[in-house]
């Protein structure tokens, strides 16, 4: 079993990865780390964003949404994607995402 420090220790060899602009070994690191957390999905697409890989980030962003759960980074790091690459198909998918995300939390404060 994984122990949380080792979770912590792989998404923060994933941020340095992603600092220093060393996509391979980002995307190696991510494929073999044995727990994904939302921060290590949202590294992922944030990588993929910056450095001019807006179509894998989408991907990441698509497997995020059925696999993982997602916090306002994640959508802070799609939205990226959106000013980097106009796909039009993917901001279907970002806004069905965020309508959804606002009318659930407005039935939870029963609004």
């Amino acid at each position: 079993m994984i122990s949380q420090a080792d979770v912590f220790v792989n998404n923060c060899l994933l941020d340095m990865y992603v600092k220093c602009g060393c996509i391979e070994f980002v995307g190696k690191l991510f494929d073999h780390m044995p727990v994904k957390t939302v921060a290590s999905w949202t590294s992922m697409i944030s990588c993929y964003c910056h450095n001019g890989l807006a179509d894998e980030g989408i991907t990441t962003f698509i497997q995020i949404l059925e696999n993982e759960r997602r916090n306002e980074f994640t959508l802070a790091a799609a939205l990226q994607i959106v000013s980097e690459n106009c796909n039009s198909e993917f901001i279907c998918i970002l806004h069905s995402y965020i309508t959804k995300g606002v009318e659930r939390e407005s039935r939870i404060r029963g609004e």
